[in-house]
């Protein structure tokens, strides 16, 4: 149930959010992303991911510790991975202050308990000063 509405929520983001987006999306940014937003992915199983899902084909490769990862969705302002089995994370897109930026939250779950960590990049994957 959480899974769909996580969805839903993220599919409206993208339809909605991004009109003015003309100067990055999602796939040309996980192109670029460093190997250190995700140390269990390859730089090639985001490049599968984006490649399977542009094919319309179920985008699941095997990370490094040799289990699965799916990305479930990606649009030209988010994308959702399933990294294991307990753990996934959103990328977004977002834009503050007439500034875009990207956010990665990932959530861990632990039988009924889950617990999340946000990290705020610039476009070109930099931790922005505060």
């Amino acid at each position: 149930m959480n899974r769909k509405i996580l969805t839903t929520v993220l599919s409206l983001f993208c339809l909605t959010c991004f009109a003015q987006s003309d100067k990055v999306d999602m796939r040309s940014l996980l192109r670029t992303m460093p190997d250190d937003v995700f140390p269990l992915l390859t730089h090639n199983n985001i490049l599968d991911f984006i490649d399977f899902l542009a094919s319309d084909m179920k985008a699941e490769v095997d990370n490094r510790l040799g289990g699965k990862s799916e990305m479930t969705m990606l649009c030209d302002s988010a994308c959702h991975i399933r990294l294991t089995s307990v753990s996934e994370a959103d990328v977004r897109l977002v834009s503050a202050d007439g500034k875009q930026s990207v956010e990665v939250t990932h959530v861990y779950h632990a039988g009924e308990t889950k617990s999340s960590s946000t990290t705020v990049y610039t476009l070109d994957w930099n931790k922005p000063n505060k």
